[in-house]
């Protein structure tokens, strides 16, 4: 699930730039990877595959959102846009 956006980051490191793709999704879903690993590092959970796949998500959707501003224009960077 972490890799379906993948065509849609390939587009935008083939044109250089991120047109009308969003980085909210992303970051959302980064916020969710790291809730997750908060409550999987608890000593009452203490759960490895949580640990694993949201660490794993992190790392992830870190590398999407930094293309997201490498290749994004000012606007994008101040104000995110909601369209996707």
């Amino acid at each position: 699930m972490f890799f379906s956006p993948l065509p849609t980051f390939w587009t935008i490191i083939k044109r250089r730039e991120t047109g009308q793709f969003s980085v909210v999704p992303y970051v959302a879903t980064l916020l969710n990877c790291l809730m997750w690993l908060f409550y999987g590092t608890s000593s009452v959970a203490g759960l490895m595959l949580v640990l694993t796949i949201n660490a794993a998500g992190v790392v992830i959707e870190s590398i999407y959102i930094i293309i997201h501003v490498l290749f994004g224009d000012f606007e994008s960077r101040v104000k995110p846009s909601h369209k996707n």
